[in-house]
């Protein structure tokens, strides 16, 4: 997925530090799997240390309610947000960002946990919990391997060799 590749290279260009603050967004994704929209700001701004589940569930759906409210402004009036029909044709995800190594932690699952029961009572199809690294991204629940992203280098000047250096034979005539 191109947006949590994104998210790779940017939290790398970010921070040149292994620690950094943990982050989590949501966003809601298109029929086809696509972002549509921007995701909420970060979830754990106002939080301090570790979230219990009934924390990470408030916080889920306060940003599942954000934009879910976004969305539904065109056909209902501002601030009411999506009915219920409309709310389950949506699919969410939500993107955590965090230092520590590319593997599924108890952290995540907790997490994975409390996405499901927001998406429970917000009645959005819940799309996998990505959790995105310096090294990479992954998927919780982690069905597949996770996704190391190359590391960006910017395209380096070729050195012009001069002549008696290319012929190897170290004359200068």
């Amino acid at each position: 997925m191109r947006q949590l590749t994104a998210s790779v290279w940017i939290l790398r260009a970010q921070t040149r530090r292994r620690v950094f603050a943990t982050a989590a967004r949501v966003l809601l994704l298109g029929p086809d799997g696509a972002p549509a929209g921007d995701p909420t700001p970060d979830l754990l701004t106002a939080a301090t240390g570790e979230p219990d589940h009934a924390l990470r569930v408030d916080l889920a759906l306060a940003g599942l309610d954000r934009l879910l409210a976004v969305a539904g402004t065109g056909s209902r009036p501002t601030g009411t947000g999506l009915t219920d029909e409309q709310a389950g044709s949506w699919l969410a995800t939500l993107l955590v960002v965090r230092p520590d190594p590319l593997e599924c932690v108890d952290g995540d699952l907790a997490w994975w946990r409390a996405w499901l029961v927001a998406c429970g009572i917000t009645g959005v199809r819940p799309a996998p919990v990505y959790v995105a690294t310096r090294t990479g991204w992954l998927d919780v629940p982690a069905t597949t391997r996770p996704i190391v992203v190359p590391r960006l280098r910017p395209p380096q000047p070729r050195r012009r060799q001069s002549r008696e250096h290319a012929r190897g034979d170290g004359s200068a005539t």
